[in-house]
């Protein structure tokens, strides 16, 4: 296979979990920014933490298999298309729209 293909095809690295400690420092920055104090947390800006990290966590992790979805498509096209233009009719007759 070419190398510009392999290339293509290997995934990017991203920053795992940046999502989700920036909507935590987030979440921090603006509570301390409305007035409260460190001794006004209770259970349920605690619960509310823990939420709000959950669920940037299950978007983040949904957001993911869509991409990932997307792109394996976009390689199954891609190898399909390499299969078909270098296939000669007389070896793959399968592949010909005439049967």
């Amino acid at each position: 296979m070419p190398t510009m293909f392999w290339s293509s095809v290997t995934p990017r690295r991203w920053s795992h979990g940046g999502g989700i400690c920036t909507l935590v420092v987030a979440s921090v920055i603006i509570y301390f920014r409305s007035g409260h104090r460190v001794t006004d947390i209770g259970v349920g800006q605690a619960i509310s933490l823990l939420g709000i990290a959950v669920f940037a966590a299950f978007s983040g992790k949904l957001v993911g298999l869509i991409w990932a979805r997307w792109r394996l498509i976009w390689i199954a096209s891609r190898l399909y298309h390499m299969v078909v233009s270098h296939a000669s009719p007389n070896r793959c007759p399968g592949l010909t729209s005439e049967g």
